[in-house]
């Protein structure tokens, strides 16, 4: 298969990407920033592993919040929790990126390791591109799951993030390829909330999401 990746960052053209997706850049962000607040508002007295999971879970809810309005509904298999739209055949999940997140000539790879639901998510996406490479099995219908990817900058007011197509998982567990990325345009200001730097960024398991599987108890 064309492991070659498409990118997009000119404003314009980010907002006509972004129409044909059923999305704005105004409601990403809007989501982004609201869970880069509430991590600011954290302190060491907070468990470690708090703080990843507080941004992934706000940055979930806001982006629900101003979807479902529009048809988008939740799901939370296996606590993979999506947000789909009203065809059902596209999601969105949101996850905090490395350092390269948000620079196009860069690759990125999600700060936390995935599980078999993210693993499952992948292979779906990988069906659709069975037309460019035979191998791939035509199954008549899947879903594509795209990522939110977040990245917040130590010492500084750099938030950066996409909106990204993921391929592949690295022999680690994290997403480490993309078909397509949407790099998004850096807001001034959105909904009173502010982009500024976040005194968590770059300690291991800030900033991390979560993607575990459900066991029933006996």
């Amino acid at each position: 298969m064309d492991n070659s990746t498409t990118g997009t960052r000119d404003s314009s053209e980010v907002d006509i990407r972004l129409a044909e997706l059923g999305l704005d850049k105004e409601v990403l962000w809007e989501a982004v920033l609201l869970g880069h607040e509430f991590a600011l508002n954290m302190t060491d007295n907070d468990p470690p592993t708090s703080k990843g999971i507080t941004v992934w879970g706000k940055t979930t809810r806001r982006l629900r919040d101003l979807l479902v309005p529009r048809g988008w509904y939740s799901e939370n298999h296996e606590s993979y929790s999506i947000t789909v739209n009203p065809k059902g055949d596209r999601a969105l999940a949101a996850a905090a990126g490395d350092w390269r997140t948000g620079l196009l000539d860069e690759t990125p790879e999600t700060r936390a390791k995935k599980g078999p639901a993210t693993r499952s998510a992948i292979r779906q996406n990988q069906l659709h591109f069975y037309r460019i490479d035979p191998t791939w099995e035509d199954t008549g219908h899947s879903r594509q799951t795209w990522i939110l990817l977040y990245y917040f900058e130590r010492g500084s007011e750099n938030i950066r993030a996409e909106l990204s197509l993921p391929i592949d998982l690295g022999f680690t567990g994290h997403v480490c390829a993309w078909r397509e990325r949407i790099i998004l345009p850096a807001p001034e200001y959105i909904v009173g909330i502010k982009p500024v730097a976040s005194p968590y960024d770059g300690t291991p398991g800030d900033y991390e999401d979560i993607d575990v599987p459900v066991i029933a108890k006996a």
